[in-house]
Order: structure tokens, then sequence, then C-alpha cells
């Protein structure tokens, strides 16, 4: 095992390997050791290179990425995945993927996606918990605190402050804007539902079409911009096709 994690692109369209390829520079964790356009050239350079991390387009014309992965018996590799449409979000949790995402792709969110998977094949290089590395640092009242992402239900604008709510009942008020704290948080996990709200979409307990609100697992309700409700909906249902 090197220092870095040694990737590989398995796409059909140059112009998304250029643009995949572009990105993981931008990681010197990441080494890409090879590009492939076909399911016959994936397969050979899975085999001859022995990639830690697959980014994989899997309803491309010439590659069926299932097809592929079912030639490799409990492969070590992870695969970071992208499609047309979110049907095959289910299939691909069923094949243990580690992130799917819907094209046209975001930028923003596949830099999540690749921070993510860095972070996950370095926590199973070294055995440490996956909390460790999922933690946002706030500065409130003299103190620095460490807050996990996962106890964090929503973040509420208050002017050029944020109050940031946990699942204990606590805020924190911390002197930051939404947009600063948004751009330093996981876009797959949470979501701007209206100017002052940022959520955790796992917290989320119910939607309300008719108020255009949604409310947390601590029982906050929320407002949901009519613009972004649909959106909102989507997001969910993609959450819980991922964490099941």
């Amino acid at each position: 095992m090197t220092g870095t994690i040694d990737t590989l692109i398995i796409d059909d369209d140059h112009q998304s390997r250029a643009a995949l390829y572009r990105l993981a520079e931008n990681y010197p964790q990441l080494n890409v050791v090879g590009e492939a356009r076909t399911n016959k050239d994936g397969y050979r350079l899975i085999r001859e290179r022995n990639p830690e991390l697959i980014f994989l387009n899997i309803d491309a014309p010439q590659i069926d990425g299932f097809n592929l992965i079912e030639n490799f018996e409990s492969p070590a590799f992870r695969i970071i995945c992208y499609a047309n449409i979110t049907d095959l979000a289910i299939q691909a949790i069923r094949y243990n993927f580690l992130d799917f995402l819907l094209k046209p792709l975001d930028e923003r969110e596949m830099n999540a996606c690749i921070s993510r998977a860095i972070d996950k094949i370095k926590r199973d290089q070294v055995g440490l918990p996956s909390e460790y590395f999922k933690k946002i640092e706030v500065y409130s009242k003299g103190k620095v605190y460490y807050l996990r992402l996962s106890e964090v239900c929503f973040i509420q604008a208050d002017g050029s402050y944020c109050q940031i709510a946990i699942d204990n009942g606590e805020r924190f008020v911390v002197s930051r804007n939404l947009k600063s704290l948004e751009s330093s948080i996981d876009p797959m996990l949470f979501f701007r539902t209206h100017n002052s709200f940022l959520v955790n979409l796992k917290k989320v307990r119910t939607i309300d079409y008719r108020e255009k609100t949604c409310t947390m697992d601590d029982g906050q309700e929320l407002r949901v911009s009519t613009r972004k409700f649909d959106m909102l909906r989507q997001r969910l249902e993609l959450v819980w096709f991922l964490s099941r």
C-alpha cells in the first residue's frame, strides 16, 4: 500500500474523463493510473493496475458497469458511480458502491464524493472510526467546539451569524454566515431548503406539501422555498436509497 490511492476512470465520454482527471489532480492523495472507455479496457486495467478507487459511468453506451463489476469476486476497490437516472441508485446499493451521483455531474458534489472516498479509504487503512473524520470546528462564546456532523440537526441564519442546532437541543451561535458554513459541509448530506436554513437530510422526519415546510427529528418545523421543494424531495429519496 503506497501513500497515494491508485485511481481508475472508466467512462466512454472523453470530456467526462478529462473533467474527472482534472478534479483528481487537485487531490495529492489520488494517483490516476489509467483511463478506460469500454468494458473490455476497464476489465483489463483493473486486473493490471489493481486500483483502490474507480470512477465509473454505469449507464454509458459502451459500458455496462454492473456487468463489469460482476467479473470481480469480493473486489477490494471502492467505486464512485454516476448515471442519468435515480433508479440505478438501488442497484448501486446492492453492489455496495461507495457513492452514486446523477448526471450531469456537479463539480461541488463530485469534490465532496472524492473527499468522502479518500476519508473512507484512509480510515480503512488505519482503522479509525468514521466519526473521527466527520466533525466541524466552530467557535462560540470564547470556546472551540468540534461537533460531529451526524449530531447537527440544522443550521439557521441569524444575520451575519448562524445558530447550529444539535440533537440534544443545544444551539451554538457562531460568527459565520450560512453561505460560509454551507461551503464547508458535505452537500450530499446537507441541503439549503431556504435562505435561512441548511438541514441535515438524515434528520428530516416529514415534509408538508401544503405548508411548504419540513419537520426535523427534534420537532422543529422549518420553511422550504417553493422552488426548492421538489429538489428537497429528490435529495431525500436519494439519501434514503443510499442509507438502506
